[in-house]
């Protein structure tokens, strides 16, 4: 299937792209695409898919950010959070991929930015008394950001504005207005700023390697996508370990902190189809015949239909099933 979109690349305040309909009005927003769609669309003739995800981004920063000590440890560990939350949760480590792994990774996020337990039970789909019990659990584990969040807050009161690792800037004028009419923001104000660090250093990374990749490719990648902390080229798969090497060079970044720079770890993928991109540790060739033999044996490990319907409406499904809906 061919897909055309438009790409927006100043139309966010966190340097992420945007994507919609394109100009003739076909297409949608590719990035939210539910994961399963993606097998919708295969790489364009001769050439093979390569993408590029830095690996537990976010989180990574705010453990920095706030100095968290639980967190820096595993990472310099070389494990996962959404792994080890997992395991102290159900008592073993979830699979990736797997719903309650994603709940896990879903967690993180929502106590990063402060989510209330009502809209994260509702984007999970787990019962609101679950929720806070996740939720509660995961933040005894990393006190400092809670600090942190208050951190912003005061910031924001006193000065205004937040400036990110890169030394770009932010004013938060609609939260001073509150503050000087009110004494106080709003809850999602206060989100807003929360999230505002990470998610606006993250995108500068991720900007910086698919410009050099560019850069160093020139007219011989193609680039279909940039989605936050990972982007996806294509290449004629004989220059993939070129496309390899140069992504792996461009996106080894130094995010300056006071206690030394963060360099966030690469994960690669390679694939005929978005849908199904097989995991890639070195610069090599990736030949259709060995891509295929691989997707056919992933295909075997899950119903396709439940996969389907766990990925699109999991959630919903959930909630029904506990109201006794279904």
């Amino acid at each position: 299937m061919r897909l055309t979109y438009s790409i927006g690349v100043n139309s966010t305040e966190t340097f992420r792209f945007t994507a919609g309909k394109s100009p003739k009005r076909k297409g949608f927003n590719v990035h939210t695409t539910p994961h399963y769609f993606r097998s919708a669309f295969d790489a364009p003739p001769g050439r093979i898919f390569g993408n590029f995800d830095l690996s537990q981004a976010e989180v990574r920063f705010v453990a920095r950010r706030a100095k968290v000590k639980y967190l820096n440890k595993l990472f310099v560990e070389g494990k996962s959070i959404h792994k080890e939350f997992g395991k102290k949760r159900l008592g073993y480590e979830p699979k990736k991929g797997t719903s309650e792994y994603n709940l896990c990774k879903s967690t993180v996020h929502a106590y990063d930015y402060r989510e209330m337990p009502s809209r994260f039970s509702l984007q999970t789909g787990t019962p609101l008394r679950e929720a806070k019990a996740i939720l509660r659990d995961y933040g005894m584990l990393v006190p400092e950001i809670h600090e942190w969040h208050h951190w912003v807050w005061e910031q924001i009161r006193t000065k205004g504005y937040l400036v990110n690792p890169f030394e770009f800037k932010r004013v938060f004028y609609e939260a001073l207005a509150c503050f000087s009419i009110t004494k106080k923001m709003t809850d999602q104000q206060w989100k807003d700023a929360i999230s505002w660090e990470p998610q606006s250093t993250i995108p500068v990374v991720t900007n910086i390697g698919m410009t050099h990749v560019r850069d160093k490719m020139k007219e011989n990648v193609f680039t279909h996508l940039q989605h936050h902390d990972s982007f996806l080229d294509s290449v004629v798969p004989e220059a993939l370990p070129e496309l390899f090497g140069h992504a792996m060079d461009g996106l080894k970044v130094e995010i300056p902190f006071q206690d030394g720079p963060l360099v966030i770890p690469v994960e690669a993928q390679a694939g005929y189809s978005w849908g199904w991109m097989m995991p890639l540790e070195s610069p090599r060739v990736v030949c259709y015949d060995e891509w295929y033999s691989w997707k056919s044996e992933e295909e075997t490990k899950c119903q396709l239909e439940e996969r389907v319907l766990a990925d699109v409406y999991g959630p919903l499904l959930k909630k029904m099933e506990e109201k006794c809906l279904i």
